[in-house]
């Protein structure tokens, strides 16, 4: 296989991975907000933000495997240098039946080093599944606990966006205010906004979707020291 045809495996496994790793990352968002009643678009997660995300990651694993078959050939390589024998000096000339034989063990070791690839990258996929939607179901369940949440990140790579932050929320709207929101401050999780809306946690668990011109929110200064703004219940 000549360069170019290298560079359209690594080109068609980069496209290969950011797929998986869009559909990874979108079904994590859903674990996330779906308990809230909430789809990624509400809290700004757009298509495009989403595969900005995905691309960091992808890049690793491409690299990843790259790497792993990188050092298949070489080994290969060296194999075949060490194995190596001058016809000349034997006084043989290679048949067609040997050239047959080399290329067909040539081939087997190929498919053998592609499977590897594939089964590791695979294993190292599914891992990240499992470690990710777990902790996109803990990261839920700390937000209605009132508890800050954080995102995740991939070998120092921000990969998901989750935030939820107590915050003190004004009703600023000049309509009728809603039963959520009393005359004074009140606290709530701050989940995340689009164009269109707020996303907002009651302490009975109530999602709210105001529009942003309607509500005034207030961030913790420190929400990483917030144990959690209703450890005392509601109030």
């Amino acid at each position: 296989m000549g360069l170019f045809g290298i560079v359209k495996v690594l080109m068609g496994a980069a496209a290969i991975a950011i797929a998986a790793f869009y559909v990874l990352l979108s079904g994590v968002y859903v674990t996330y907000l779906e308990g809230f009643g909430l789809d990624p678009e509400d809290v700004g997660l757009d298509r495009l933000t989403i595969l900005g995300r995905v691309t960091g990651p992808a890049i690793l694993v491409v690299y990843f495997g790259g790497a792993l078959a990188a050092c298949a050939i070489a080994i290969n390589a060296l194999r075949s240098f060490r194995n190596h024998r001058d016809p000349r000096d034997e006084g043989t000339t290679p048949t067609g039946k040997d050239l047959e034989a080399r290329t067909a063990r040539r081939r087997v070791y190929g498919a053998a080093t592609l499977a590897m690839v594939i089964t590791l990258v695979s294993v190292m996929f599914l891992s990240l599944y499992q470690r990710m939607h777990a902790g996109a179901e803990h990261r839920s369940d700390s937000a209605r606990a009132g508890k800050p949440v954080g995102g995740m990140s991939l070998l120092g790579i921000p990969v998901v966006d989750m935030r939820a932050a107590p915050a003190k929320v004004d009703w600023v709207g000049t309509g009728d205010r809603p039963a959520a929101f009393g005359d004074k401050s009140s606290v709530m999780v701050y989940l995340g906004r689009n164009d269109r809306m707020v996303a907002l946690l009651t302490c009975d668990g109530t999602t709210l979707m105001p529009r942003p011109r309607d509500v005034l929110v207030r961030l913790s200064s420190e929400p990483d020291k917030v144990k959690g703004v209703w450890s005392d219940g509601c109030t």
